[in-house]
């Protein structure tokens, strides 16, 4: 009927893939479109992330490619980051990302946090990468997990299961198992 819809499958994301695999339980705070911004407020981000019943040892952070989106304007600076009041952070890319990880900590104070960058050649996509990394430097237990070093978006396989942005199943599946080798690798580096 020329209408169309999107739907988020769950069961099909990256972090399922890895709950599977490694027989644990994972949760999904977020929903396709979210920003760091639009995380803070919306159901499926700190509302659910924040309710006591969904609480986790580790936390996988992997916003960013929607708030590129919002351009240079938003990304903000390191001054935008209060690393001991998260009050105070400024509602920026580097604000918005320093609140979300002093939130997890709230939650769970002991919890190990893996923020990826995004596997870009794009100039301002990098720029939102070293914010990233940025955040593993004034934050404890918080690790970057770099997905950039290696061009994981323009490997074939990829761009054959690529639909309107988003992955096939079995696109999901290849990132899930790239990801967690990613965080094993910071894991044995950072034991």
């Amino acid at each position: 009927n020329d209408d169309s819809h999107y739907n988020d499958f769950y069961e099909y994301s990256w972090p399922q893939y890895l709950g599977r695999k490694y027989g644990t339980t994972v949760y999904n705070f977020t929903k396709s479109g979210l920003t760091t911004r639009s995380w803070l407020t919306d159901p499926m981000g700190l509302a659910l992330m924040s309710d006591g019943d969904h609480n986790a040892q580790g936390y996988i952070i992997s916003l960013g490619v929607n708030d590129v989106a919002l351009g240079a304007g938003y990304l903000g600076t390191s001054a935008d980051v209060d690393p001991l009041d998260y009050t105070q952070d400024a509602d920026s890319y580097y604000g918005n990302m320093a609140r979300i990880i002093s939130l997890c900590k709230l939650q769970v104070p002991n919890c190990k946090i893996f923020l990826t960058t995004m596997p870009t050649t794009n100039a301002l996509a990098i720029q939102f990468n070293d914010a990233v990394r940025y955040m593993a430097t004034v934050f404890s237990d918080v690790y970057s997990v770099e997905l950039d070093t290696e061009l994981l978006a323009a490997r074939s396989f990829l761009q054959r299961n690529l639909v309107s942005g988003h992955y096939t199943p079995a696109g999901y599946q290849y990132i899930g198992n790239y990801i967690a080798d990613k965080i094993a690798k910071v894991i044995y580096e950072t034991p």
